[in-house]
């Protein structure tokens, strides 16, 4: 089964944010153990760096972040999607390119966010991580 996953789903993984971040953790330890296959923008690691580099040293980031591309398949922002962004009905561009780099996926099941109002405009299922998780188990 494979996932998109929201940046703030992966910040809250990173960070074991309260109280969002066990969810996220066993979302990712799921994909450790090839229960699932996650899937993040690059996006994602430049907002998440953003947000961590505020808790955490550079060094501690780049180290988790390293480790992550051995776990996660990343979706690049081509100029073709970033077209498509661009003239998405969605009003948050963050979130409109978080929706058409998931959905030029194939066999994604959904997108993974805790904010599900954001991705009204997807074609995709939306899950929160414990709705997820329930699919994944």
């Amino acid at each position: 089964m494979n996932f998109f996953i929201d940046t703030n789903v992966l910040i809250d993984f990173i960070s074991l944010r309260e109280p969002f971040g066990y969810d996220a953790a066993l979302l990712f330890q799921a994909a450790e153990e090839k229960k699932t296959k996650l899937h993040i923008a690059a996006l994602s690691f430049w907002n998440t760096h953003y947000y961590l580099k505020k808790l955490m040293p550079e060094t501690a980031v780049r180290k988790i972040f390293f480790e992550l591309t051995e776990l996660v398949e990343i979706v690049p922002h081509t100029k073709p999607l970033l077209r498509l962004a661009i003239k998405s009905p969605h009003k948050d561009f963050e979130d409109a390119l978080q929706i058409v780099a998931a959905e030029s996926l194939t066999g994604i099941k959904g997108i993974i966010t805790r904010n599900k109002k954001d991705f009204k405009h997807s074609s995709l299922p939306i899950y929160l991580p414990n709705e997820a998780l329930a699919l994944i188990a």
